[in-house]
């Protein structure tokens, strides 16, 4: 068997031609391991970001000693084995130079036998300064910092947005990013085993070619396949292909259609009886495709998963930390455990990222989650001669480390550089075939030839008519990318009339609540130069106030700003999605930015750097339910510009169902209810039965309001829907006809009760005597904790509750004291105690100003009114 010696753990770092040294831990950064010593501030910190960024102007050298016996050097192979190196760096053994490496995707195995000695040997390895490296292959003069997207990365296989994005800082992660090891061995090794699947729902047959490191024809293996550890099939076989068949296979599906059983594939290499090596994975028996066949609107773009038909139901995935070895397993395991908890079923991993730790792919088939897997490549005009061979070995390698996963759906070549070459097309032809080369040949190639079968298309957008024909985002066929909103400020309704086969990209920017930037930012003016810190796009306070204004009040705070940014970020998306869903079979997918953030700041992120759920996620669980009801207005709405007047014909609803669910369809009951805002009181009611079909979006119902909205304004009426069916949780609608900034929703009166159901978990009871949108429950300095439901719609003498988990114990009287509960009024109205500080500071006199009272219920243990 091979020996394994593990070169994780404790290494020193010194900045190179330095005599100081630090202590520094692998996987790890320079970055992490200087902020560490004290030898930096922390990166997230106010405007800290430029501060540190002279590390990545720097080379720098980690090093360590391991020791090796006389024993070890008997054996014919001693390979050091590096799984990931960040990213231009040179490896020393005993000052012998062993391996360079240019490419922060590739693994690497060098055979080190003649470099090693017995007893005590020294590994060093240099890490060049990635800026210097891109000034040098770039045109010169190239600056780095001074251009869009951090000009210069593209002549560096690094991540993409270690340059920066307009989500995140330019850190530029430099280091042993992945665990590295020595293997001493005699014997040949499993490479890796090429799994082919053929599914059944009676018998899956598993074709498996393993692949050695010395080639060996007569080798002998013993193939074992375990489910919850017992043996579900087995075989001995030699050559170099077989088959293994699986009989009455627990078959797994994605998220909403079924459950996600997962086996342990175990193959030997033998010699005899006794394993020389074994290959060992967590695999899903699945059938994952992306069919796109001739259909009335085009060409299809739709994933099946075994044979059925899915609308994917999802986001993007972003590194999870700018200092990639930061992430956990644990932190996977949350935040895609989150996506499922979303009733999401696929997510992409974008092309300016990285190819994610196996922890990531691992929680994705733990969860249900489909991957389309992006490679490396975003928003750049790459050099393909200077980089082929790296490209090509990257490919190879990544392709071949991921192919285990039934789960990935797709292989993407790079992210929205399709339009870019149409724009070069006639004005350079070099960046013209360099695009050409790498996205229609070389990685296409290097799926089918690693993983037959995989799908793949050039980028994301996609034509597939042709990237020299126009436009990406065809309606017909491919796949889209929605940003209007962001680049033109359209109106949100436009969403409506949005025609696409799939859309892979839209979203709209939130700030962040005032807890994740607690230690972070002392002023949080969201044009003081901290918070514009952390706004990377240009403009993009602007854009994001202009549609606050256009739905909302000015808000009164910072706390109110994020706030509301949040309710327009989840009403933006969840307008997108549910006119995406009402367009299925047409479009059969939606799969909005961003699903995580980076680090600590205002993004299009449906989730807080620390994990906790913003307003979209919580909307997310509701608009992606398997089982959902929508809304939409019948009329529109316009501003006459030269008048300031709004003008609306909007008269009515039409009421959406859509049903894909995994558990066979039948009857549900549809209910409505026009409330009256300012009273509570219901105008109009009904109930019906409706039938939900499997993959189906209908119409359910047509209903004109235009006797009532004649004699009294619908800036005073919501619209409240629900959908109830066996099996699946209610579905819940609430549509105004008008800007809630026009409605007069009432901000006293409402109460809440919290009980400790254990020493970590609550639950609360809210209620309301009116209607009140999108209460927010939080809770002050009680640490990290998760509700099962936040930023909920009360209706009129209808308690709701909340359950809490708590990361840590705490006593009732803390949860009652931290417990805060925010109405959609306190937005823009100022509390009694709110104007009582305002006279302290401005008007210590006292003057006259409107008076807002607080009455506490009666019979209710803890209320915030």
């Amino acid at each position: 068997m091979i020996k394994t010696i593990d070169l994780n753990g404790d290494w020193l770092l010194c900045e190179s031609g330095e005599s100081a040294t630090w202590p520094a831990r692998v996987p790890g950064c320079v970055q992490t391991d200087l902020l560490r010593n004290g030898q930096i501030p922390d990166p997230f910190v106010g405007t800290n970001e430029n501060e540190v960024r002279w590390v990545a102007e720097k080379d720098w050298v980690y090093t360590r000693t391991f020791s090796l016996s006389a024993a070890d050097l008997e054996e014919a192979v001693v390979e050091l084995v590096c799984e990931g190196l960040d990213t231009v760096a040179a490896v020393y053994v005993n000052s012998q130079g062993v391996l360079e490496s240019d490419n922060m995707f590739l693994g690497h195995r060098v055979d080190i036998r003649n470099a090693v000695r017995a007893g005590e040997n020294e590994l060093r390895i240099v890490f060049r300064s990635i800026l210097e490296v891109a000034r040098e292959r770039g045109p010169q003069p190239l600056d780095v910092m001074g251009s869009e997207f951090g000009a210069g990365r593209e002549y560096v296989r690094t991540a993409q947005c270690s340059f920066g994005w307009d989500w995140g800082p330019a850190l530029f992660n430099t280091g042993i990013y992945r665990p590295i090891r020595l293997e001493l061995r005699s014997r040949n090794r499993i490479d890796s085993v090429l799994i082919e699947q053929d599914v059944d729902p009676a018998c899956v047959t598993l074709k498996l070619s393993p692949e050695l490191a010395e080639e060996d024809a007569s080798a002998q293996y013993r193939v074992e396949l375990f489910f919850e550890n017992e043996c579900a099939a087995q075989i001995e076989a030699a050559g170099a292909a077989f088959e293994l068949d699986v009989k009455d296979p627990q078959l797994w599906w994605c998220n909403g259609l079924g459950e996600q059983p997962l086996y342990q594939l175990r193959v030997s290499l033998l010699d005899g009886e006794a394993p020389v090596d074994v290959w060992e994975r967590r695999i899903a028996l699945c059938d994952v495709k992306l069919e796109q066949k001739p259909d009335q609107w085009g060409a299809s773009f739709q994933f099946v998963v075994n044979g059925v038909p899915v609308f994917a139901k999802g986001s993007n995935w972003i590194p999870a930390n700018p200092f990639y070895s930061e992430v956990t397993t644990e932190q996977y395991r949350e935040l895609i455990g989150s996506a499922r908890a979303s009733n999401m079923n696929m997510v992409r991993n974008w092309g300016g990222g990285l190819y994610e730790d196996d922890a990531f792919y691992d929680a994705c088939a733990e969860n249900g989650i489909i991957v389309w897997q992006d490679f490396m490549f975003a928003n750049a005009y790459y050099p393909t001669d200077e980089l082929y061979h790296s490209i090509q070995r990257e490919a190879a390698y990544q392709v071949t480390r991921l192919r285990h996963h039934a789960h990935i759906g797709l292989w993407c070549g790079n992210n929205e550089m399709e339009y870019m070459a149409y724009c070069m097309v006639g004005k350079d032809d070099e960046r013209v075939k360099n695009y050409d080369t790498l996205f229609n040949h070389l990685l296409p190639d290097a799926v089918e030839e690693f993983s037959p079968g995989m799908a793949y298309i050039p980028g994301s957008a996609f034509n597939p008519e042709g990237f020299d024909l126009g436009d990406p985002n065809n309606p017909e066929s491919g796949d889209a990318h929605y940003w209007d909103n962001v680049m033109y400020g359209t109106p949100i309704e436009n969403v409506s009339k949005l025609e696409t086969r799939f859309l892979s990209e839209f979203g709209m920017q939130a700030y962040p609540h005032p807890s994740m930037l607690n230690g972070f930012v002392s002023d949080l003016n969201i044009t003081g130069p901290e918070m514009m810190h952390r706004q990377k796009r240009g403009e993009a306070t602007r854009v994001n106030y202009n549609y606050m204004m256009q739905l909302h009040r000015m808000p009164k705070d910072y706390a109110a700003t994020a706030y509301l940014s949040q309710l327009v970020q989840a009403f933006y998306v969840r307008m997108v999605v549910e006119h995406t869903r009402r367009s299925m079979p047409q479009t059969m997918g939606a799969l909005y930015w961003q699903m995580n953030d980076f680090w600590p700041a205002i993004s299009w992120s449906g989730m807080e750097f620390d994990g906790r759920w913003r307003a979209l996620q919580y909307e997310a669980r509701r608009f992606f339910a398997p089982c959902s009801v929508s809304a939409k207005w019948l009329g529109e709405e316009q501003m006459l510009v030269t008048s300031n007047t709004i003008v609306s014909t909007v008269h009515g609803a039409e009421l959406w169902t859509v049903y894909d669910a995994g558990l066979p369809a039948g009857e549900g009951i549809l209910d409505w209810i026009l409330f009256r805002v300012d009273d509570g009181s219901v105008q109009l009611e009904g109930q019906t039965a409706v039938e939900l079909e499997p993959g189906v979006s209908c119409c359910q119902l047509k209903r004109d309001f235009t006797d009532i909205f004649d004699s009294s304004d619908r800036s005073r009426f919501v619209l409240r829907t629900r959908l109830s069916a066996v099996g699946q949780p209610q579905s819940e609608h609430s549509l105004y006809f008008c800007a809630p900034k026009q409605m007069e929703f009432k901000q006293a009166g409402i109460c809440s009760e919290i009980s400790q159901t254990s020493d970590c978990t609550a639950r609360v009871v809210i209620s309301a005597g009116h209607v009140s949108p999108k209460v927010m429950l939080d809770f002050d300095d009680c640490g990290r904790f998760t509700l099962s439901d936040n930023f909920i719609d009360l209706w009129p003498n209808e308690p709701r509750e909340i359950d809490v988990v708590f990361e840590q114990p705490i006593s009732l009287k803390q949860a009652e004291s931290a417990l805060r509960v925010f109405s959609y009024a306190e937005s823009y109205e100022l509390k009694r105690n709110e104007y009582d500080e305002l006279e302290k500071k401005y008007d210590p006199g006292g003057f006259d100003r409107p008076r807002y009272e607080c009455a506490k219920p009666v019979g209710v243990k803890s209320s915030v009114c």
